[in-house]
């Protein structure tokens, strides 16, 4: 019996500035086992390049606090904690946890 898998493709909008010039840019890495795709309209090509990378990285950086995959992230070591022990965390997991 095949498994039935579910395919998550995750979009981030960037937008600088709207005009004339302003073209259509798509962008497509695989992130957290998904293709993460960055659509974004610009009319400078370097500063859009130059965000989307920090976007990445951004999506990097929040999978290594939220990746239930990974045995060193930040929410899988809080997982280990015995309970009713006070342990510190991240900004973003305690935003998300709130």
């Amino acid at each position: 019996m095949k498994k039935n898998h579910i395919l998550s493709i995750f979009y981030l909008f960037i937008v600088f500035s709207m005009s004339a010039q302003s073209r259509k840019y798509t962008f497509q890495r695989p992130k957290m086992g998904s293709p993460f795709i960055i659509v974004a309209y610009a009319s400078d090509s370097l500063k859009l390049n130059e965000a989307v990378e920090k976007a990445y990285q951004r999506v990097d950086m929040l999978n290594t606090i939220f990746s239930d995959y990974f045995e060193t992230s930040e929410i899988s070591l809080l997982s280990k904690v015995p309970a009713n022990t006070w342990q510190k965390v991240s900004p973003d997991l305690l935003n998300m946890l709130k």
